[in-house]
């Protein structure tokens, strides 16, 4: 790392960006996860990655993460994932703003606690890391019948490939219990239940 100049390294950098895969993350000096001021500067060179596919600068700003350097969470490795806020019928409401917690989900999609209400056909519940069941406990989820998904794991989740459970005919999960991708490579295991899942909603 200090044996480049720093337009070496952002040059290194750019050449990673680029391509494919986990270069940018694992294929990259080892003082970035060690040293504070290397994972800074490589932070400040995605966080001028982020303001250059984001159109909106405030948009931008926020899917900028202020509360880690890069890598030493998740990273996000995506394919024209920033690019979708560019899109007119895309808009990113952040829940921690004044106004905006969710207030309550109801029949036609989700209100905020400003009162402000999203009609929505679908809705994804991104829950965070909890392995397995976790998430899952943590919502009310109900299917035919009223009967509780917490319940009807309550001896252990019975999935079918870990995308669809029996009686809950509108849940579908992604990378849910007993599915491949939740112990393979997963940007790699997931594509499998995408894929499947594509396939089910285009056939609907």
């Amino acid at each position: 790392f200090n044996s480049l100049t720093p337009e070496e390294r952002r040059e290194f950098w750019e050449e990673l960006y680029a391509k494919p895969g986990f270069g940018i993350w694992l294929g990259n000096f080892r003082e970035t996860f060690m040293d504070e001021e290397a994972n800074a500067e490589l932070s400040a060179f995605i966080a001028d990655k982020i303001r250059e596919r984001v159109k909106d600068p405030a948009v931008a700003e926020k899917l900028i993460p202020k509360d880690h350097g890069f890598g030493v969470q998740r990273v996000p490795l995506e394919t024209n994932y920033y690019e979708v806020y560019n899109r007119d019928n895309v808009r990113l409401v952040d829940i921690s703003d004044q106004g905006a917690p969710i207030e309550t989900f109801n029949e036609a999609g989700i209100r905020t606690a400003g009162g402000e209400q999203f009609d929505l056909d679908i809705i994804v519940y991104a829950t965070g890391f909890d392995a397995m069941t976790g998430a899952f406990d943590r919502i009310d989820i109900r299917g035919a019948g009223g009967q509780k998904l917490k319940d009807k794991w309550a001896d252990g989740p019975e999935t079918f490939f870990g995308l669809l459970v029996n009686g809950f005919p509108n849940l579908i999960m992604l990378a849910g219990p007993q599915s491949g991708s939740a112990s393979a490579n997963f940007p790699r295991g997931i594509e499998s239940g995408v894929d499947w899942v594509t396939d089910l909603l285009q056939h609907c």
